[in-house]
């Protein structure tokens, strides 16, 4: 494979100041609501990316789990790299990527913990395999020499739990990332692509703008 020549057309439309909402939030919903709507796979998937206290960015990809007036909402472990990061600076970046529509949307914004109530009540809506999952991070602090170790945690702790309600570990929680900056991408023909931003010109009104 010559990855120099590996490349192809974006041609599934285009973005025109004229079609998007004055708020930029709502504008994500409607784009995400589409991205669903056709099959996207994975479509709740965001890279978050996060910076250590070297400065060095760390990536990974998480879900969406909710869509508040504020922002955007996700969860994890806290003892998880992510949420240290997070601690020491809580300004984060969000991407979706929705290649199959040839769109993508960034979000840069304050990542704030959410109250832990509501970290338990996401949690006590989850599969139990899922979690029982949020306890293998408290063991072993997360780390695990292969994968039968991991395995074999994960079934003491169902044995542990067996016919009982699973309580949320003090190690979870969850996050609201309030947006200062929106980007969204639509590949175009020629590589002409349509980048509209939006960012805060007050507290309480955003300016929208085309870029390169």
């Amino acid at each position: 494979m010559k990855i120099f020549d590996y490349r192809r057309e974006y041609s599934s439309g285009e973005l025109n100041e004229a079609d998007m909402l004055t708020e930029p939030l709502a504008q994500f919903k409607n784009w995400l609501k589409f991205s669903v709507e056709q099959g996207s796979q994975d479509a709740t998937a965001m890279v978050l990316s996060t910076v250590d206290v070297n400065g060095q960015p760390n990536a990974r990809n998480v879900l969406l789990k909710n869509i508040e007036p504020e922002g955007l909402v996700f969860f994890t472990s806290l003892a998880s790299q992510k949420a240290q990061e997070v601690k020491l600076n809580n300004k984060v970046c969000l991407l979706f990527n929705w290649l199959v529509l040839d769109r993508q949307v960034k979000i840069q914004g304050i990542a704030e913990p959410l109250p832990a109530e509501v970290a338990k009540n996401y949690h006590m809506g989850r599969p139990r395999d899922s979690q029982i999952s949020t306890w293998l991070a408290t063991a072993d602090a997360g780390r695990f020499t292969t994968k039968q170790a991991l395995l074999h945690q994960f079934e003491v702790l169902k044995q542990k739990f067996k016919n009982k309600q699973i309580p949320m570990p003090d190690s979870w929680g969850g996050y609201l990332v309030k947006p200062q900056h929106f980007e969204f991408w639509q590949g175009g023909k020629g590589r002409l692509h349509d980048r509209i931003i939006y960012f805060k010109k007050d507290l309480d009104s955003w300016q929208r703008e085309r870029i390169l």
